[in-house]
């Protein structure tokens, strides 16, 4: 290109198109803003495309082969045996391609049926001060374009991280995106890593009919969670025939020597010999965790600061260390969850688009609620009693089973059980737990009654529907206080 010809600049180019570009984008261009988003794949990140839509309808699909092996439990004869309940995983896999078409499709259309915003397929990078090149086409066909910016926002996410196994590149493995696309089930599958992606995996490719083993260095899974969930969680996993193997990591994978699909996985311990000290398997999935996707990006000609991970540094705005660029989603680094990453798109229309209806100014001090979508699911909110301890807060916990849930006893899922912190001197909420019978959605109810400013007493007295999952509110203040 000739740096003479005139660059053509935007009020706003985004590059990636996560969960936080489009809405972000669609306020800017309604705003009179001349709006672009530079994406190299495929538009909605990884959410639509190998996140929360797909694996959630795979969940499905798993839960529905569970409850056909177990009808029993309720009393329903299929009139075949438990093993006779066969996966069509080409289907199963079919009807994830048909969500992620949909969503995906939706997603474009957002991104590209907009007035004064422009959808540019490509890598952008930065060259500078606010100047992006776009680079375009494949193999011998590229092309390039720059572009400046009066503001960039960098929504690029981020890809699993891969770690260092010494034989891991000699067999089959896959990462999360990879294992919804094989051709067909393993027989045996090695889970490298016990956090939410793992365990969400490791469940459903066990009801899938597969042997599952999970992998984890720490002494339980879920690592940052109280020790008390973990051990019920593996529980879980267990009683379904899952095997968890923690306190380990990979030393070494060997192929087996009579075919090409098997390999043996070698363990070692911190401490003497683990028990196994080696398993045989066909497929590895790597899900021990995740780093930025900020590989040829431009960063350092920008001036962008990153942490040692690698993310990029953000101030309490969002905004980098070079004036005029802030990061959005996964790429800066903290929690990986799609309601964080539209929550920063809500924090900038904040500061760039009043009036509204939020005046937040920054980021620090929002609720981080989470669910792990295993069954029974696994919902987070506020602090933990780890947390609570290392930061030297005082509470009191309320936990019980949810053997003593009506509703859970009728419908026959009774694993699990949920607690409550809360303040020892006004009963104030400060974090909740629950690892049962839809429990993303009983954490959220708690997460509303703590935006709510509501205590403990509250919950105590409120009037729930019967025979419901929420009345189960009542008794944990109730009877579950610990002593």
């Amino acid at each position: 290109m000739n740096r003479s010809e005139s660059v053509e600049i935007y009020n706003l180019v985004i590059l990636g198109s996560g969960q936080a570009a489009s809405p972000l984008a669609r306020s800017a261009a309604a705003a009179g803003w001349k709006v672009a988003v530079v994406e190299e794949d495929q538009p909605g990140g990884t959410c639509i495309n190998t996140g929360c839509t797909p694996t959630k309808t795979l969940v499905a699909s798993a839960r529905a082969a569970y409850v056909a092996r177990n009808s029993g439990r309720w009393g329903v004869n299929t009139g075949v045996s438990a093993e006779d309940i066969r996966v069509d995983w080409p289907v199963v896999r079919g009807l994830r391609d048909k969500i992620v078409d949909d969503f995906r499709s939706g997603s474009l259309k957002g991104l590209t049926g907009t007035d004064g915003l422009e959808y540019i397929e490509g890598h952008g990078e930065l060259a500078g001060s606010r100047e992006i090149k776009i680079t375009s086409g494949r193999g011998g066909n590229l092309s390039s374009r720059r572009i400046k910016a009066e503001r960039i926002v960098l929504d690029v996410g981020g890809h699993p991280l891969i770690p260092d196994i010494p034989g891991l590149d000699s067999v089959k493995w896959v990462d999360s995106a990879g294992l919804q696309k094989i051709e067909k089930l393993p027989r045996h599958l090695i889970v490298l890593g016990g956090g939410y992606i793992g365990l969400e995996f490791g469940q459903m490719f066990r009801r899938f009919g597969c042997d599952v083993s999970i992998i984890h260095r720490g002494e339980h899974l879920l690592s940052r969670e109280d020790e008390d969930i973990a051990r019920e969680m593996e529980k879980i996993l267990q009683d379904e025939g899952v095997q968890v193997i923690t306190g380990v990591h990979p030393s070494g994978i060997t192929p087996a020597v009579e075919n090409n699909e098997g390999f043996t996985l070698t363990l070692e311990a911190a401490t003497g010999i683990p028990e196994p000290d080696s398993i045989t398997a066909d497929l590895v999935l790597v899900a021990t965790g995740r780093s930025p996707k900020t590989e040829n990006l431009g960063l350092d000609s920008a001036g962008i600061q990153t942490d040692k991970r690698g993310f990029i540094s953000v101030n309490d705005s969002l905004e980098t260390s070079a004036e005029g660029i802030w990061a959005v989603g996964d790429c800066k680094g903290g929690p990986a969850f799609t309601h964080i990453a539209y929550d920063d798109y809500r924090l900038l229309r904040d500061l760039w688009f009043p009036p509204s209806s939020s005046r937040r100014t920054g980021i620090s001090g929002r609720p981080v609620p989470y669910t792990v979508f295993t069954n029974p699911q696994f919902g987070r909110i506020g602090l933990s009693e780890k947390d609570a301890a290392a930061a030297g807060i005082e509470v009191e916990v309320y936990s019980i089973p949810f053997a003593w849930v009506a509703r859970a006893l009728e419908a026959g899922e009774t694993a699990g059980f949920m607690k409550i912190l809360a303040s020892p001197t006004d009963g104030h909420i400060l974090g909740a737990a629950v690892l049962g019978m839809e429990g993303g959605e009983l954490a959220t109810m708690i997460q509303l009654a703590m935006a709510g400013g509501l205590t403990i007493f509250d919950l105590k007295e409120t009037i729930f529907p019967h025979p419901g999952l929420a009345e189960a509110f009542n008794n944990l203040i109730a009877y579950g206080k610990r002593t």
